[in-house]
């Protein structure tokens, strides 16, 4: 009988992670398809008859788009959590329209206005040609805020209702459609940053039309439940109000750490060591990143937080391994850093150091996302500005103190500094977010 309780038990956990990855890939993928598409459009703008000016220009424009639709991370979270019947679906929509209004105005007033001269002159770049170029491509991706911000929603509508194939089709989509058009202007002899800012243009068009089309294809019908909970608009500015800066606060860290590996010992060399073993970290734990958005989706269909958490934990443990046995394993950290990236010498080694300090992190991510995700579910979101402010703090007294007492290189500074705040993140997590989790969990109804 014990052994029939823990085969059932056993193929109970198999079938929940096989469908719990079934969300994971897509949405992982979804919240890092950026970090894939930018080396391959730079690989496409190299080719031009000016690359260094049009991979910079391009650099500069799509960082401040990427910050203007800043918002879309936590526009999918909005959505799995408040959509739970067609008078949600109805305000949730409403909403988001408005919230690409507001960010497609404030892509234009500075496309067209004399502030372009202001950000892209006197702020990012010196060089004529560069800011040139920069507000070229910025133009032609005046769209893109205001596509990335519905398209999250959309995502998180096919997440909410468990078709994960819908949110496959778009990245596809996206992905093919951005290559296709980029190579096509290269052969047209188009030149400058223009090429990708098109692509990404257009390619979100692309993506976007096909979104919407196959969720018009199928039911969105929800379950009649004869009582329904009016959601309205104040109800969910005021929601999502605090995620906007749970969402800034983070974007934050990255220029303050490398701002503060340039003050360091081997500066330059840790300028390109430091996002160098980030970007390969990031690449072995993009599982991870998605987490959030899995959990909620899990969490809306009644699944226990409990054997959410164990899945999640596992995704951890898998993405550690296969850190753990890059970075300390000789064979396999010659072969990626040195063979197949091509970074030799001492740079060599400053990526290899950070990246064995950043290996510790992956379960620490899955904790703090387990918490942060259980207090979006229970709508505690000023905890969690609490605890990005407390994140941002760490950082700071982290600064403080690092050039205070020691004299270590700027890699070694930067790894610790990341391991320190999302540390910090994830303990804080735990204090604001450990009633929560034993709370009983609200269910969204079944579509």
């Amino acid at each position: 009988m014990n052994n029939f309780v823990s085969t059932k038990l056993i193929f109970g956990e198999t079938q929940f992670s096989q469908r719990g990855l079934v969300l994971l890939l897509p949405s992982a993928l979804n919240l890092t398809l950026v970090i894939i598409m930018e080396p391959i459009l730079n690989a496409i703008l190299a080719r031009t008859d000016n690359p260094e000016i049009a991979i910079g220009g391009f650099a500069i424009s799509f960082g401040l788009i990427g910050l203007i639709g800043l918002p879309q991370l936590r526009v999918q979270h909005l959505t799995l959590i408040f959509l739970q019947d067609n008078y949600s679906l109805r305000a949730l929509r409403i909403f988001v329209i408005r919230l690409a209004i507001i960010a497609s105005l404030i892509t234009l007033i500075i496309g067209i206005t004399p502030l372009s001269t202001l950000i892209f002159g006197a702020i990012f770049s010196t060089d004529a040609n560069l800011q040139n170029e920069a507000e070229i491509s910025f133009l032609w991706m005046t769209p893109v805020p205001a596509l990335m911000i519905i398209k999250m929603y959309l995502y998180g509508i096919a997440l909410r209702i468990e078709r994960p194939l819908i949110v496959w089709i778009g990245l596809t989509t996206s992905v093919v459609s951005i290559c296709a058009i980029a190579s096509a202007l290269l052969f047209l002899d188009i030149q400058g940053s223009q090429i990708a800012a098109i692509s990404v243009t257009f390619g979100n068009f692309i993506e976007l039309g096909l979104m919407l089309f196959s969720l018009a294809i199928i039911s969105l019908n929800f379950e009649k439940s004869g009582k329904h909970i009016k959601v309205t608009q104040f109800e969910l500015t005021k929601f999502f109000a605090p995620l906007l800066i749970v969402a800034f606060l983070p974007a934050f860290s990255k220029p303050f750490i490398l701002a503060l590996v340039s003050h360091t010992s081997e500066s330059t060399l840790s300028l390109a060591a430091f996002p160098l073993a980030m970007g390969i970290f990031t690449f072995f734990t993009f599982l991870v990143g998605g987490l959030t958005p899995t959990i909620l989706a899990l969490m809306n269909q009644g699944e226990d937080l409990k054997k959410i958490s164990r899945f999640s934990i596992r995704i951890g443990l898998v993405s550690w391994l296969f850190i753990a046995l890059i970075v300390w394993i000789p064979s396999l950290s010659n072969f990626l850093i040195g063979d197949l990236i091509g970074v030799s010498g001492r740079l060599h080694q400053l990526t290899l150091v950070a990246l064995k300090i950043l290996s510790v992190l992956p379960l620490i991510m899955v904790i703090e996302q387990i918490f942060a995700a259980t207090l979006l579910q229970h709508k505690q979101v000023k905890k969690l500005v609490f605890i990005n402010i407390g994140r941002l703090a760490s950082l700071i007294i982290f600064a403080l103190l690092i050039n205070l007492f020691t004299a270590l290189n700027g890699a070694t500074i930067g790894a610790i500094a990341v391991l320190v705040t999302l540390s910090v993140e994830s303990f804080l997590a735990i204090i604001f977010g450990y009633q929560h989790f034993f709370k009983p969990q609200i269910q969204g109804s079944q579509v």
